[in-house]
């Protein structure tokens, strides 16, 4: 009897304490850009540019010229400029990037409801595919913002 008494109190009480599913959020209908700008999505592009630019021959004849910080310096400037001029670009094909992988339901429940959203997880295992679809899409937009920057950062030191 004491088992059914304490079981009884448990059905009771666990809805009160918040045992209940999450409500989901919803808004006006976004695009995937505005996903990808939400979460910053498109700031990989300073990283892949920077471990990019500090691996090329030209970073080490800039650090010849004028020892590894003013390089550094220069290089950085350069780059931060040329990451602004494309970073719509990237971001613009990040957000289709994901479109070739996800549907417009469920990029509106991620922006809405983030790691609550029921299509989070999913969104977690196409990682690797949304990456490809990336990769695809910009590898020469990549190559062209550090070629820039480095070129620009290489004038300077002549």
């Amino acid at each position: 009897m004491r088992i059914w008494k304490l079981a009884l109190v448990v059905l009771l009480v666990i809805p009160v304490f918040g045992y209940s599913e999450y409500e989901q959020k919803t808004g006006p209908e976004i695009e995937f850009i505005d996903f990808v700008k939400q979460d910053n999505l498109g700031s990989n592009l300073t990283s892949f540019s920077y471990r990019i630019a500090k691996t090329m021959q030209t970073y080490k004849i800039i650090v010849g010229k004028v020892g590894k910080d003013k390089a550094s310096e220069i290089v950085d400037k350069e780059l931060n400029n040329s990451i602004s001029k494309y970073q719509e670009q990237w971001d613009s094909n990040l957000g289709i990037a994901h479109s070739q992988h996800i549907t417009k339901i469920e990029i509106n429940s991620l922006y809405y409801n983030g790691e609550k959203s029921p299509y989070f997880k999913k969104r977690k295992t196409l990682q690797k595919k949304i990456g490809d679809s990336m990769k695809e899409l910009s590898e020469l937009l990549l190559e062209k913002v550090v070629s820039e920057a480095m070129q620009n950062a290489y004038a300077k030191v002549q």
